[in-house]
């Protein structure tokens, strides 16, 4: 296994008291595969991955039983080591490519300093594999975007800079956090084939980081649900989307837009109430207080997983009965 993920738990010392924004989950990812994290923003989707990364301030605490890449302890790895397996062996393309890249130098200075970190290349040979970079992303005419600073350019040009960059040193894991978000419906498209078709060739390991169920059926070959900086469904994403067995995946999918011939529902359905507050969390199930199936067990008890196999919610009455 590439990643392995277990009882991982990210922690913060808040005015109010402690907070477990992560609360013990486990995940993993083979090479050559893509895992798809979804859920609410506010759910620890996005700390999870910097958890992974080694991007968190340090007043956030990390434990886990086991947080490992490639067989490698990252939690016992040195400062040093952390930065030397980021952006050769681990990548990540962040949440918003417009602010994301430095506005204060151009494109080519921030490649050829990325490649001059990681690359023993000539200064010639990192120009050279710069443009060979920002041509496999698709920009047009790639030596002259060298010279362009961020701001020249539009929001999915950010976006396949930070692909290239991310992708520089061939990666084994490249982690995608929203990564169409704020763009427009032909250029997630684009994108999204875009990482498709990079993760073949180079048979990367891909988390893809979404709110959005759509966007992990066409990328996902495994779905991981997060509420409240828990897992709480598990499966391929087959499963998970046609055969939900949490009700919280349940209220996501059924908040996806539908039509009816070429008109859209007039109102979209809504998961009532809001993630709890991680300071103070509800005891029991953590959805409880917006779960229409909750009963007093699901209120006084935390659940248990529901299934030993591949297709797993922890949820005292998972949808489709009890295994």
């Amino acid at each position: 296994m590439l990643l392995e993920i277990k009882d991982l738990k990210v922690g913060f010392s808040t005015l109010r008291g402690p907070m477990q924004a992560i609360n013990g989950i486990d995940l993993h990812v083979a090479a050559g595969e893509s895992l798809g994290i979804v859920g609410e923003s506010g759910c620890g989707k996005s700390l999870t991955s910097l958890a992974v990364m080694g991007l968190l301030p340090d007043t956030a605490k990390v434990t886990a039983e086991r947080l490992s890449f490639n067989d490698r302890n990252l939690l016992k790895a040195s400062a040093g080591e952390r930065r030397r397996l980021r952006g050769s062996d681990m990548a990540m393309i962040f949440q918003d490519p417009m602010s994301a890249l430095n506005p204060s130098f151009t494109v080519g200075f921030q490649m050829d300093q990325l490649l001059k970190l990681h690359e023993r290349l000539t200064r010639h040979e990192r120009r050279r594999r710069s443009i060979e970079l920002l041509n496999k992303v698709g920009i047009p005419d790639p030596e002259s975007q060298l010279y362009v600073y961020p701001h020249q350019l539009s929001g999915g040009m950010c976006q396949r800079v930070m692909i290239a960059m991310a992708i520089s040193s061939n990666p084994r894991l490249l982690i995608a956090d929203e990564p169409t978000t704020a763009l427009d419906v032909t250029i997630q498209a684009q994108i999204l084939a875009l990482l498709r078709e990079i993760q073949s060739e180079e048979n990367m390991a891909l988390i893809l980081i979404t709110h959005d169920l759509g966007v992990v059926a066409q990328m996902a070959d495994r779905v991981g649900v997060m509420y409240a900086g828990e897992i709480v469904e598990q499966g391929t994403a087959t499963q998970v989307i046609h055969h939900p067995r949490h009700p919280y995946t349940e209220g996501l999918l059924a908040c996806l837009p539908e039509t009816h011939g070429d008109q859209f529902m007039e109102a979209l359905p809504t998961i009532p109430g809001l993630v709890p507050d991680l300071v103070h969390r509800p005891s029991g199930c953590q959805l409880h207080p917006r779960c229409s199936y909750a009963d007093h067990i699901c209120q006084q008890h935390t659940p248990v997983v529901s299934d030993a196999g591949e297709h797993r919610a922890w949820c005292h009455k998972p949808l489709g009965g009890q295994s």
